[in-house]
């Protein structure tokens, strides 16, 4: 599996990292550990086909870092629910992940169609437990405790491949306004 995503800027990657340390100590949650980078996803498939360099490439050359802001947390239900802090859905934001999802589809193998533009809720996973249900109210308290309405820029954009031990490492960035 690959997936586009942008890793948080400093102070609130750590802030995140620290948040996953407090909910495996406080609630025993370890599976975010699998994805170690605190981000937030444009695109994920199989795999993508190696022009998409190019294009990517082409995009983020005269590309200026823009702001993205954070709100609330809220959950996915699913069988395995997915609490999360919802970044917002700024104008920029979604003609950019439209630009991303058009010139970049034709390059992946079997898109997931949940980051497609008519589905797409950008999100900065916090838990992926099969307890969260059993947990959410204590969850849900030990959360509002935190302050997490940010506003950052982004400026680069990364592809992450899962390893055959389910381990994502960066495969190549793509930092805004650099001719690569």
């Amino acid at each position: 599996m690959k997936a586009l995503i942008t890793v948080l800027p400093e102070p609130y990657f750590q802030t995140i990292m620290s948040l996953w340390v407090d909910l495996e100590g406080r609630f025993g949650f370890k599976h975010i550990f699998t994805t170690p980078m605190p981000h937030f996803t444009w695109q994920l498939g199989d795999d993508y086909d190696d022009s998409y360099v190019g294009v990517l490439e082409e995009i983020t050359r005269d590309l200026s870092p823009f702001e993205v802001q954070t709100d609330i947390i809220t959950w996915f239900s699913a069988d395995r629910p997915i609490v999360y802090l919802r970044v917002v859905k700024s104008e920029q934001l979604l003609s950019f992940h439209r630009l991303l999802w058009e010139k970049l589809v034709r390059y992946c193998k079997n898109p997931s169609m949940l980051y497609s533009i008519a589905t797409w809720e950008p999100h900065i996973t916090l838990s992926l437990e099969e307890r969260s249900w059993l947990l959410l109210p204590e969850l849900r308290r030990f959360l509002a405790t935190k302050y997490l309405r940010w506003t950052f820029k982004t400026d680069c954009l990364c592809m992450v491949y899962r390893t055959n031990e389910m381990i994502f490492k960066v495969e190549r960035n793509f930092p805004f306004g650099l001719v690569q």
